[in-house]
């Protein structure tokens, strides 16, 4: 157990969850003080040791499921094995030979089956009918290199879980009074309940996966990846609302290190005329120094964000972040574009909560003109003739995009103009650096104007962006 152990801080710590040697140790003598317990205890003493940030749970849990599987041919935990239906090996043995014999009873007879076993929540029943499940309808292969999604989908589609929920909301109704908030409540029961089902047989493949393949090959395999890690361009749905949760943390870290700078320039800067002037009743010893009256000068922020389709998942991340920080600046103005520009910044001032940010900015603003494609230099040239007047020394652009022109004229001397105006100019860019100036990516022609050019693919590079633009 010590090795599994060390081996799962290990795994953890390659994934970007940092576990230390003194935590490690902590767990250790957790397990000592414990000794045996059931799994699901297990994962919370190991949880609560090793685990310091909840939104790292998620990952930690997967990493759990393969370095600590259960023993496919054993689905019962240990903690279970008081049951009188538990036999000394700790396999359930049921009443009526071939009960769950899933060779011999039809598709029907077997959700039936589960049915029964959710409603009377027999959760040891139901770990070995989803141990059934899997060993009939998985076909799992020992040997083939196959993901165990390919095995639980396969599961689940020979079981036909939209059947065996239908099946269960129907056994539930006679539970419930026949009104709309008991209808309401008899849904979630039943979507939860085929839910934990389904877990249970994830979990059974996961155990037969680790067996076959090894545990260390699963955790390389898993490719797991922290929210502030996941590639905003390559994000799952899930994903994706997982990234959107670190956004207010991240807003928040930035606003604190403005408020530190602030507080530090709240004194003003030295006045020499008047020290020296003072000194003179000392003496000519500045025994006490004058200082001017601070001028606190919240600066400006534009936003010029691409919201063609290639990376407008990326811009309603860094949008949100920008947005969420509007109490710290005077004033923060929003521009989206394609081929040409558009003001947004009173939408995005009511509607920066929205999930579908983007979708929304999208319909209401005019960024497509004739042709659809990506067109930074029009949009440039649109922003200069109708914007730039607004551009001071307090004035801050952020522009989000790819810089991928289309082989259009990329007009990269507006941007000069822009940064000779501006007190600094910054571009992100959620593609990776090696793409960058290869095929219609003009990188190279706007990046020698601005103050930085950041890759931005995550979150991590993007607090790592506002560290730089905010030192503490």
């Amino acid at each position: 157990m010590l090795t599994r152990l060390v081996d799962f801080a290990e795994a953890l710590r390659g994934v970007g969850i940092p576990v230390s040697l003194t935590e490690t140790l902590d767990a250790a003598r957790v397990l000592s003080l414990l000794g045996p317990r059931s799994r699901e205890e297990l994962r919370c003493f190991l949880s609560t040791t090793l685990v310091k940030n909840s939104d790292h749970l998620e990952i930690f849990a997967s990493l759990f499921a393969i370095f600590f599987a259960p023993d496919p041919r054993s689905p019962v935990e240990l903690c279970s094995q008081n049951s009188d239906d538990v036999n000394a090996s700790g396999i359930l043995m049921p009443d009526d030979e071939g009960l769950f014999d899933t060779a011999r009873t039809t598709l029907l007879e077997f959700q039936q089956e589960i049915v029964d076993a959710m409603v009377e929540n027999d959760l040891i029943r139901l770990k070995v009918l989803a141990a059934n499940s899997v060993a009939h309808y998985s076909k799992f292969e020992p040997g083939k290199s196959l993901s165990g999604r390919y095995f639980v989908h396969r599961t689940l589609s020979e079981l036909n879980l939209d059947a065996l929920l239908v099946l269960l909301q129907q056994r539930l109704k006679s539970k419930y009074p026949d009104d709309e908030i008991s209808g309401v409540i008899m849904a979630q029961v039943a979507d939860s309940k085929v839910l934990q089902f389904q877990g249970m047989i994830e979990e059974q493949i996961v155990s037969l996966m680790a067996i076959d393949q090894g545990i260390h090959r699963m955790a390389r395999l898993a490719r797991l990846s922290l929210p502030e890690d996941i590639d905003f361009l390559r994000a799952s749905r899930a994903e994706i609302d997982l990234m959107r949760k670190q956004i207010a943390p991240l807003a928040l870290k930035f606003a604190t290190r403005l408020g530190r700078r602030a507080k530090r320039t709240r004194r003003g800067t030295l006045d020499f005329r008047k020290t020296f002037r003072d000194s003179i009743g000392y003496g000519g010893v500045p025994l006490r120094l004058t200082y001017r009256k601070p001028r606190l000068i919240k600066p400006e922020i534009f936003v010029l964000a691409d919201l063609s389709g290639s990376v407008s998942s990326f811009s309603a991340f860094a949008l949100q972040l920008l947005f969420a920080l509007t109490q710290q600046f005077s004033r923060v103005r929003s521009f989206v574009f394609v081929n040409t520009i558009d003001e947004v910044t009173s939408l995005m001032a009511l509607s920066y909560e929205s999930k579908d940010l983007v979708g929304l900015v999208s319909s209401k603003a005019s960024i497509i003109d004739i042709d659809g494609h990506t067109n930074y230099g029009t949009s440039f040239e649109g922003f200069g003739n109708r914007f730039s007047a607004d551009v001071t020394r307090r004035s801050t652009v952020v522009i989000l995009g790819d810089a991928r022109n289309n082989y259009h004229n990329p007009r990269a001397e507006l941007l000069k103009e822009l940064k000779i105006k501006a007190h600094a100019l910054y571009w992100l860019n959620p593609e990776p650096s090696l793409y960058w100036n290869s095929g219609d990516s003009v990188m190279a022609e706007y990046a020698k104007y601005c103050d930085d050019v950041v890759e931005c693919r995550n979150l991590r590079q993007l607090g790592d962006f506002v560290k730089r633009v905010v030192p503490t």
